[in-house]
């Protein structure tokens, strides 16, 4: 089955004997010589996907940001012409030129807790923005979805099974959201 795909290897040996030839004369000599053939295979190439907690991409006329959240240490070093930065995202200009961030995000001011949780989720809102709040499974499938106009609210998650979920709360006026991984633990 393989001896079609298998290189024919001719080998020719020669020997000469000299002041040890008295010695050898009339005895069989046996070479073995081992040859493993080698084979070479290409796996699967995997595009680049990102897997984290939390994290957001916007675009405008004036550029584009890409953030995500999930490595606790980083560190970059950089040269004239070159900047590595440990984490998920490695940023680069095709120009050559340096990135940087002149101005921050404005990030909605929200706090989420308990997390992990077992019953419910609190969200204070003391900006009293006008959000839309959705809960969405492991698997991307929208499990809840509503308005929340209070600066307190409450999410009762007691009827979901233990388990990651992910939160995504949008601010209606401006569509800046903010997304969560959750947690529940009973």
């Amino acid at each position: 089955m393989y001896d079609k795909c298998l290189p024919k290897i001719s080998l020719s040996l020669s020997l000469s004997l000299s002041t040890s030839a008295r010695l050898l004369a009339g005895k069989t000599i046996f070479f073995l010589i081992f040859c493993l053939p080698i084979l070479q295979a290409k796996g699967q190439s995997i595009s680049p996907n990102i897997i984290s907690p939390s994290g957001t991409y916007g675009s405008s006329s004036n550029g584009s940001l890409l953030w995500t959240l999930g490595d606790l240490i980083t560190a970059t070093d950089s040269t004239s012409d070159l900047i590595i930065t440990s984490g998920f995202v490695q940023t680069f200009d095709e120009s050559g030129d340096t990135t940087s961030i002149i101005e921050d995000i404005n990030k909605l001011e929200l706090k989420l807790y308990p997390n992990p949780t077992s019953d419910f989720i609190k969200i204070d809102n003391q900006q009293n923005l006008k959000l839309s709040v959705e809960i969405y499974s492991n698997l991307g499938k929208l499990l809840y979805s509503n308005e929340l106009n209070t600066a307190n609210n409450r999410i009762d998650l007691s009827n979901y099974s233990k388990g990651i979920y992910y939160l995504k709360l949008l601010e209606n006026d401006t569509k800046r959201y903010n997304s969560y991984k959750l947690q529940k633990i009973r």
